[in-house]
């Protein structure tokens, strides 16, 4: 009786450790998707404001 109830609680403990780990890995993933967004758009930013530098320059 203690060995299988041993049993089912390491199965349990197996099954909740691969719960967390899934969850872990989408959210990682999520963070790295939103990090990769922000880089695009700061990318964008900066090349914006290097345009407008340039065209203000050539303006003068």
């Amino acid at each position: 009786m203690a060995r299988r109830a041993f049993q089912a609680l390491r199965s349990l403990v197996k099954l909740q450790a691969l719960a967390r780990g899934v969850c872990a890995r989408r959210q990682a993933r999520i963070a790295l998707q939103f990090m990769h967004a922000l880089v695009r758009l700061q990318v964008r930013v900066r090349a914006r404001q290097l345009l407008n530098r340039y065209s203000e320059e050539s303006d003068s």
